[in-house]
């Protein structure tokens, strides 16, 4: 027996297949539009990507003139970076500035050293042309003598002169030879100490001439000062070198700063692009601790620098009691000078009398010989005060700072 189907259940089946068909359409619809919406984002979010490529490409010249005007800010802060290098006090410099300090003071003491090897030689000079001088006068004086015997001889053999007036003008005779040897001898050694001092041989004749005129060319000083003595100078430059000294030891203890500067550029070689890339600072550096390094460094070149400025003090009193016995020194050659000239002036004269009574017979050998050795020693000390006046000038030219001769 068969069933026939139930029309319900059939027309029911068909109702459910209409509607899942419609959901279907529902869900197929919604997924294109969400398809198409997510598909038009992504196209517009292209295009923007798009305009934005256009825009840099059209921004191409502006982009070129932002990195040459980036290279040359580079180059700028470059160069400010190198002066303020050159600015950064440096340890090796001030090391240098110091070697030059004590150079300077190494130099003024080899020039004082100089200044008192040329006083030296001044004075030798003087002493040989004092010998000479003093030579001159015992054989200008041993002359007379000689004359003055022959004139004894005369007067005893015609019996108006006993012997021992002869005896006695023969042991003054005597005397003065013995005396002028001496003297000779004394010469020869200033020759040779001022061949020694000129760096000439010990041997080497020495002769000078009878009338120098760079004897009278030494003038007295335009200033008596000793700020131009080099042996103040090299004491300042000392003290100089000991202030940098302590300068250089305090820059120990503060900061340091360096600057630092760099710029790289790189470029793909895959695909064409490019960038570049730059650094730019300063660093400090600050000590904080030694364990009190600095601090005794400081200290010593501190206690340095006071002996040096004490030692400048020094030597500014030595220099000017100097320079003041200098010039007082002077002051009594220049006294002793004229009185040396009066003394001869009036000794030539007592023997030109003396002589004239000897030969007339009125005055003994005795009294003539007093006489002649007043005018030989009267002769004597006016050489001994010439030498000493010119020897006292040239003196006082260099404990003034200034040099012999201009």
């Amino acid at each position: 027996m068969t069933s026939k189907p139930d029309h319900r259940l059939i027309q029911l089946d068909r109702s459910l297949h209409a509607v899942g068909a419609v959901i279907a359409c529902a869900i197929l619809l919604g997924g294109l539009l969400l398809v198409r919406r997510s598909l038009a984002a992504e196209r517009t979010s292209i295009d923007a990507r798009i305009a934005e490529a256009r825009q840099v490409l059209d921004k191409e010249d502006a982009i070129r003139t932002e990195h040459s005007q980036l290279e040359h800010r580079l180059s700028d802060l470059e160069r400010r970076t190198g002066e303020l290098l050159a600015r950064i006090p440096e340890t090796p410099r001030e090391a240098e500035f110091l070697a030059q300090l004590s150079g300077l003071a190494g130099e003024s003491q080899l020039a004082a050293t100089e200044s008192g090897l040329e006083d030296a030689v001044v004075s030798a000079y003087f002493g040989v042309r004092q010998a000479d001088e003093i030579v001159r006068s015992l054989e200008a004086a041993v002359k007379v003598l000689e004359e003055n015997l022959r004139v004894s001889r005369i007067r005893e053999e015609s019996g108006e002169l006993i012997r021992t007036e002869r005896l006695n003008l023969e042991v003054e005779l005597a005397g003065r030879r013995r005396e002028l040897l001496a003297h000779q001898h004394q010469a020869k050694l200033a020759r040779f100490q001022l061949a020694f001092l000129m760096g000439m041989p010990p041997a080497t004749p020495v002769e000078l001439v009878d009338q120098d005129p760079s004897i009278e060319a030494i003038d007295a000083p335009p200033m008596l000062s000793i700020e131009n003595r080099p042996e103040l100078q090299a004491a300042r430059s000392a003290a100089e070198a000991a202030a940098e000294g302590v300068n250089a030891a305090q820059s120990e203890r503060m900061p340091t700063v360096d600057a630092f500067a760099s710029w790289q550029y790189d470029k793909g070689w895959r695909r064409d692009g490019d960038g570049d890339s730059w650094t730019a600072g300063l660093v400090m550096n600050l000590p904080i601790f030694d364990g009190s390094s600095r601090r005794s460094q400081v200290a010593a070149a501190k206690a340095r620098q006071r002996a040096a400025r004490e030692n400048v003090r020094k030597m500014e009193l030595n220099l000017q009691i100097e320079l003041e016995e200098a010039r007082l020194g002077h002051e009594l050659a220049l006294a002793q000078k004229e009185v040396a000239l009066q003394q001869l002036s009036q000794a030539e004269e007592a023997a030109s009398l003396s002589r004239e009574r000897f030969a007339a017979g009125t005055l003994l050998s005795t009294e003539l010989i007093g006489v002649e050795t007043r005018l030989t020693e009267a002769r004597v000390q006016l050489t001994l005060a010439t030498a000493q006046e010119r020897s006292a000038l040239a003196h006082l030219r260099r404990v003034a700072g200034y040099p012999i001769l201009d």
